[in-house]
């Protein structure tokens, strides 16, 4: 433990070590560490330096302000009690903007910070691989190396994105390495390739999707900035080939990419109105989304402006089920699933644009900086919320705290421009 405190001489960043650490591996042992951070702030909280905080970092207050609207949404809902439900599932847009303004960090702590979510995530690629193949060999079924089975800890979207994000810290390693933070390229690129193999593994479109658009992203940054080092770089284009090589022979063994194409196939057609029990095959993971959409539409062309109140999204949604004789959606569909559908609903335009303002004013802020990772992570939960809630669950505080990790982190360095060693 002494030398784990003299990595920065600050007690609280083992405690926020630890908690992203567990992001990746321990949903509740976030929540718990999480509490014990909070409970230590409360208890040295001093009123100047929140002030001092507020203003050195104010999109924190963005933050937290779509959490509140959330509150305001009471007032015009029905169901209170789904309502509160609702917001302690969004705590953590509320809890980890506190504390991060309350947070002091001191040379090093974000670096530190970060090796801890890195370790969580290598741990828990690990995990899946050993989980998979002894599976796989115990009962000769190879689908324990894919998909759901694969994911031995976490939803497998929800684990492709932390992946993405620890593998964006590794590049930065690797190809903006600064002073102490220097590292043996051999066994950055190895951590790199584990992830990213573990990551075809998963199986998850969205995350697919995701790190394909974070590339395109990069590359065209690097075009437009005339910073062309980076194509001709060997650690790139080793990391390229496998990824391909990844990628290329997961969807070969497992395509799910046949659901998209009969969604596509659907978007034109009348949806059938019919009483089907919920074991039958009314749905895959992408024809519901179009559902979905469908029946989230229906309730915004009455209620586009103010929504139907924080708590009433769900009743709402059971009305419209019901009204198409949909037994399968009133069984399962219990949100729109997707982040800026689920927030129109309840809070309507006001919360919809609090959403889209703490992503993407964040974002031209990181670009005028230069801070391509956060700029990357802006881009991937972009991206997410338009297939999943990003403020529930372990995507929840996996976001909460990542957004405001990393804008501390900005805040707290110098604006330099970076360039490929």
């Amino acid at each position: 433990m002494k030398n784990i405190l003299n990595k920065t001489a600050n007690a609280a960043d083992v405690i926020i070590f630890a908690i992203a650490f567990c992001i990746p591996l321990w949903p509740l042992g976030t929540i718990i560490l999480t509490m014990l951070w909070l409970a230590l702030s409360l208890i040295s909280f001093s009123k100047k330096s929140f002030i001092e905080g507020v203003k050195a970092k104010p999109f924190l207050i963005l933050f937290a302000c779509y959490f509140l609207m959330h509150i305001i949404g009471l007032v015009w809902t029905s169901n209170v009690s789904h309502g509160w439900k609702e917001i302690k599932d969004d705590l953590n847009l509320l809890i980890f903007p506190i504390l991060f303004i309350l947070y002091q960090p001191r040379s090093g702590s974000f670096n530190f910070i970060k090796k801890g979510f890195i370790a969580g995530a290598v741990l828990g690629s690990l995990i899946c691989f050993v989980q998979g193949i002894y599976f796989t060999l115990s009962t000769g079924d190879t689908g324990h190396m894919f998909y759901a089975l694969f994911s031995a800890l976490l939803h497998p979207t929800y684990f492709g994105m932390i992946l993405i994000v620890s593998c964006l810290f590794l590049l930065g390693d690797l190809f903006f390495p600064e002073g102490e933070d220097k590292k043996n390229n051999s066994i950055v690129i190895i951590l790199l390739l584990l992830q990213i193999a573990a990551m075809s593994l998963l199986s998850s479109r969205i995350v697919y999707l995701v790190a394909f658009a974070l590339l395109l992203y990069y590359l065209l940054a690097a075009v437009f900035s005339k910073n062309f080092q980076i194509f001709k770089n060997r650690n790139f284009l080793i990391l390229s080939v496998f990824s391909i090589a990844f990628f290329y022979t997961s969807i070969s063994l497992n395509n799910r990419f046949g659901q998209v194409s009969q969604a596509i196939r659907t978007i034109s057609e009348k949806p059938q109105e019919t009483m089907l029990s919920s074991d039958s095959l009314v749905y895959n993971s992408s024809t519901i989304r179009i559902a979905q959409f469908r029946y989230s539409m229906e309730i915004l062309k009455d209620k586009w402006l103010l929504g139907v109140g924080t708590g009433d999204s769900r009743d709402e949604l059971s009305k419209v089920y019901t009204r198409h004789n949909d037994v399968y959606a009133l069984e399962h569909f219990m949100n729109p699933h997707s982040s800026y559908l689920h927030t129109w609903i309840m809070i309507g335009l006001p919360g919809l644009f609090l959403l889209l303002a703490s992503i993407l004013l964040p974002f031209v802020w990181s670009v005028k900086h230069k801070f391509f990772i956060y700029q990357g992570f802006l881009v991937l939960i972009f991206v997410n919320g338009f297939t999943d809630i990003i403020s529930h669950a372990t995507l929840g505080s996996f976001y909460a705290f990542i957004n405001c990790m990393l804008y501390s982190w900005c805040v707290s360095t110098t604006n330099k421009p970076q360039t490929i060693k």
